[in-house]
């Protein structure tokens, strides 16, 4: 039983979402539903997913004050004569984690790291986050697990970059989506992970999710106990920004509304620095604003705890950079992080990547390295001189071009080579084409080529 009587409808498809009164997206409100009966409540009741462009959020309870003749009479006593007992915290499966740290040659965030940092630095942000590989719409999805400071997985957040720009794909949609509801789904069947005997009673049906901050797990580490913590909203962003900030822990949590005062119980007695995204000029909540005041509201909560707010975005960004909605790792990736990161210590011990005891660790060895290749870099060595030498691959990228706009596409997943579904065929055609560019023939860029090699052969019709 929910506990309340009125919540927002779960995610099941692109039909559980609508039209926002507020702003006009398409699919980007979430209606409420009466738990009693199923039903949803008046069409405008509900909350906009675009919280800072727009803000709307009309609730129940304020669509019941001005509509007092729909009230239910039992309204009132709904959630006061619930006695609600806690539900244990929902994790992922161990195995089900460990399976996701392999593929780094085609997860393309990682490729764009690596386009930035080099394949050292990248193995490490790998081991460190443990950033996993998805497979959900096409190859290259990353999965940032949320792993909590006892070691427990609660979940993952499945996005798609683009390997070149290290940008979100957006379009056609979002390409945003969590691992606890794959696992929810009444088809979810991995047999590869699991014995058959674990869906006879699948305690994944029923995940009662807890979030924590991503990279909450470095906190446990005996070598970060007493250092200071940045909070980001995105990971993306978190990751990039530990690459600069090497005396600072840094974490992320998920967004303007994600800093809650549960997350927030792991940082007692630290010294924390909030990062807020920059604000486009026409948005209904201000970033910087929003995270000042709850800097004020956990001080309070938290004595010992400080939490100060940093304005360098809000001090420093132009009205372009506004409107683009830019954050730190963005600023960040303009500089050399040779010249800005902190120097270690000579001669110290390098902290053991695995997760916290008592709960089941990874093995260094068991996460594979981000790409397979002996170079010790991804861009080959700039400085032998010669003459330039073109790119190897430039026609066959035209030509496939040319092919997959002008051949027609299935509509629905494509399971054309074994072991391997693509669900969104343009959104892999997309994010190969643009892996194949930016590592125009080196090494690290063969996967991408070869699979759109394999994919137009199995669309050519042979007689």
């Amino acid at each position: 039983m929910p506990d309340h009587r009125y919540i927002l409808q779960p995610y099941k498809g692109k039909d559980t979402r609508y039209d926002c009164p507020g702003c006009g997206k398409h699919r980007e409100f979430t209606r409420y539903i009466d738990t009693a009966t199923g039903e949803h409540l008046a069409t405008n009741v509900g909350i906009c997913n675009r919280k800072v462009e727009c803000g709307y959020h009309y609730a129940p309870k304020k669509y019941f004050a001005d509509n007092m003749q729909f009230k239910p009479k039992e309204y009132e006593h709904t959630k006061a004569t619930r006695i609600m007992q806690p539900k244990p915290v929902s994790c992922v499966p161990i195995v089900l984690f460990k399976a996701s740290l392999k593929r780094y040659d085609v997860n393309n965030f990682v490729q764009f790291l690596c386009s930035l940092f080099g394949n050292e630095i990248t193995t490490g942000l790998i081991e460190k986050y443990f950033i996993g590989t998805s497979k959900h719409w096409c190859a290259g999805a990353s999965i940032f697990w949320q792993i909590d400071i006892s070691g427990q997985v609660r979940t993952g957040k499945i996005m798609l970059y683009n390997p070149a720009t290290g940008k979100r794909v957006k379009e056609p949609y979002d390409h945003f989506y969590w691992v606890h509801n794959e696992l929810r789904k009444p088809d979810f069947t991995p047999v590869d992970y699991f014995e058959p005997s674990f869906y006879a009673n699948n305690p994944l049906k029923e995940y009662h999710l807890k979030q924590c901050f991503f990279g909450e797990h470095i906190l446990s580490l005996p070598e970060n106990k007493s250092k200071p913590v940045c909070i980001f909203e995105s990971e993306k962003t978190a990751i990039i920004a530990s690459v600069y900030f090497r005396e600072y822990l840094c974490l992320a949590c998920g967004g303007l509304d994600g800093l809650s005062s549960e997350k927030c119980k792991v940082l007692q007695g630290r010294k924390v620095v909030l990062y807020p995204d920059l604000s486009t000029p026409d948005a209904k909540r201000n970033c910087f604003e929003v995270w000042s005041e709850k800097a004020i509201e956990l001080s309070r909560l938290f004595p010992g705890t400080r939490f100060n707010v940093s304005d360098l975005l809000e001090s420093k960004a132009t009205n372009i950079e506004r409107q683009q909605g830019l954050d730190l790792g963005d600023y960040l990736i303009r500089f050399d992080y040779r010249a800005v990161q902190q120097p270690q210590q000579p001669n110290a011990p390098q902290p053991e990547i695995k997760l916290p005891q008592p709960k089941e660790t990874i093995k260094e060895q068991e996460i594979e390295p981000p790409l397979q290749t002996n170079h010790s870099a991804v861009i080959e060595t700039e400085n032998i001189p010669g003459p330039p030498v073109p790119d190897p691959w430039t026609a066959e990228i035209k030509e496939l071009e040319h092919f997959f706009k002008t051949t027609p596409l299935p509509a629905g997943p494509l399971s054309f080579k074994p072991g391997e579904t693509i669900i969104d065929i343009t959104c892999f055609i997309q994010s190969h084409l643009a892996g194949a560019k930016n590592y125009n023939g080196k090494r690290v860029g063969l996967p991408y080529i070869d699979a759109l090699r394999a994919l137009k052969q199995y669309l050519t019709p042979h007689n």
